[in-house]
């Protein structure tokens, strides 16, 4: 192999133009599962964040004197003010949902994000930093450009092409995709250093904390050891899978199936809320265009008119 054809692999990786499909589905979804967010935070506004909160401003800066991009250090520390972020949120994402003005949206999104999630992050967990992650990369999509207010405003306007023939650059897509590769090595690569992993008996002591209780198991699951190695050998094998093999486009859709498996089975059972439905959504930026397509096509009960030109695979 050649540094030409090592620059030009690189370049095609990072620089060629996706279509815009499995982008536009997944800000949809991720506007609404920041939205549901915000509304689960709401009732607690002025607990977790308002004046007396249980983690007080003052009591912040003691702890940590890191300088921080957060809007509560800009206006007052009020219970308004605490209602009215949380509120932004939830007004935010729906507009992202909808693609209104997306990128401005999504930055203002970013920061109302930053903002509340540096005010308290004890009452966090790694979903809502990695909602904020997303945020961030959103700024930089074209995710506006189909299935949005702006596509609709601007075909108006000047008549643009017919939505599924969208592509735009696809460099943030990448930085979407090995986002949620680093979040699943990082899964990995903290198990593999417990040596309860190893034996087999991790979900043994996982399925035993009340407080994560969701919807009831069978017994027989959690009660022996085999069934208990099988279920921690297999969390492993999907976690590296999921940033290794789902590079391969022949183990793709596997892999993919696999996680939302894994994802799905979490959720039955412990109550984590958001977290396992956002990386859930991820999964569609991995879906080829043409695939995506034929999706929409058997819920719609419409077919398309024409196929989809200059169709990369994710």
């Amino acid at each position: 192999m050649t540094l030409q054809a090592i620059l030009a692999a690189w370049n095609k990786f990072w620089f060629t133009d996706h279509n815009l499909f499995p982008l536009a589905i997944f800000r949809i979804l991720f506007g609404l599962i920041s939205f549901e967010t915000a509304i689960l935070l709401l009732p607690w506004a002025n607990d977790w964040f308002g004046p007396h909160a249980i983690l007080r401003v003052v009591s912040l800066a003691n702890q940590d004197a890191t300088t921080r991009l957060s809007l509560f250090t800009i206006f007052p520390d009020s219970e308004t003010w605490a209602y009215f972020l949380v509120s932004a949120m939830a007004v935010l994402s729906l507009a992202l949902a909808a693609g209104f003005k997306t990128r401005f949206t999504a930055l203002l999104l970013w920061i109302v994000m930053n903002s509340i999630h540096h005010r308290n992050p004890y009452v966090l967990n790694s979903g809502d930093t990695f909602m904020r992650q997303i945020a961030f990369w959103m700024m930089f999509a074209p995710s506006g450009r189909i299935l949005s207010v702006d596509y609709w405003q601007q075909k108006k306007e000047s008549g643009s092409k017919a939505w599924f023939d969208q592509t735009g650059p696809g460099w943030t897509i990448r930085a979407l995709q090995l986002q949620m590769c680093l979040l699943y090595m990082q899964a990995f690569w903290s198990k593999i250093w417990g040596p309860i992993w190893w034996s087999g008996t991790a979900v043994y002591y996982t399925a035993r904390i009340e407080e994560f209780y969701h919807f009831p198991v069978v017994p027989y699951v959690f009660d022996h050891l085999w069934t208990c190695q099988v279920i921690s050998f297999a969390t492993l094998f999907i976690e590296f899978s999921l940033f290794t093999f789902i590079w391969v486009k022949e183990f793709r859709y596997l892999v993919l199936l696999l996680g939302v498996a894994q994802h799905l089975s979490i959720e039955w059972m412990m109550n984590i809320p958001i977290f396992e439905w956002l990386m859930i959504i991820n999964y569609l930026l991995f879906i080829d265009s043409n695939d995506l397509k034929k999706v929409w096509s058997f819920v719609s009960r419409k077919p398309f008119q024409k196929p989809l030109t200059e169709t990369e695979s994710a």
